[in-house]
């Protein structure tokens, strides 16, 4: 059995900005000022540079106040009619979405290590400190407002995940309602009672 992979990572925001003037001499005119980045990357199947052999697409929920520690050597996801234990050894793309809807309901993506707490951020050990480079302490926190997207991309896989660098962590902020504004807004829905929802998009190459 083979198993391909490719990956098409797309980064950038549109901008247009339109101008009207009137002018008794001139009339009216009209600008138009567009741009955006225009980063784009495509991973190939293979081992190597600019490559990737996985992707897993993993969602979950988080109590309020409550944290959930993800080991990049060790993710696990149900696909092709089975369970399978994935050990990155390099990543190539990954994405972390706050999917609550709430205001206030932020979520924390920490670098800190297994056996972390909300009160003891960096008490844990064997954080993943090369996605930050801060290493396990609450400084190093990125905050993830509802409805929030973050990315890390890395065409040249030096992004590497080894036995005492491998635990990123989501930490529930406390704040907020859960679910309150579904139905006025219509942006998502489903959140637990008293839970964040959030999910995590992850290509790369995994290895022993």
């Amino acid at each position: 059995m083979a198993i391909n992979s490719s990956a098409n990572l797309q980064s950038k925001i549109d901008v247009t900005i339109t101008q009207n003037t009137d002018s008794l001499v001139l009339g009216s005119k009209t600008a138009v000022k567009s741009f955006n980045n225009g980063y784009a990357f495509s991973f190939t199947s293979g081992l190597g540079t600019g490559n990737i052999n996985c992707g897993l697409f993993l969602n979950g929920s988080v109590a309020s106040g409550e944290s959930v520690s993800l080991d990049l050597r060790a993710l696990q996801e149900e696909s092709f009619g089975a369970v399978s234990t994935y050990k990155f050894v390099s990543l190539g793309a990954i994405n972390f979405t706050n999917t609550s809807c709430a205001s206030g309901a932020n979520l924390k993506l920490r670098t800190t290590g297994d056996g972390a707490t909300a009160t003891d951020p960096g008490g844990g050990s064997n954080g993943f400190s090369n996605l930050l480079n801060t290493g396990p302490a609450q400084t190093g926190d990125l905050m993830l407002r509802p409805q929030c997207s973050i990315q890390f991309t890395d065409p040249y896989n030096t992004i590497k995940v080894t036995d005492t660098n491998r635990y990123v962590s989501l930490f529930a902020d406390g704040g907020g309602t859960p679910g309150s504004h579904e139905a006025v807004t219509g942006l998502c829905f489903g959140n637990p009672a008293g839970c964040w929802t959030w999910n995590m998009t992850v290509v790369g190459v995994t290895g022993v």
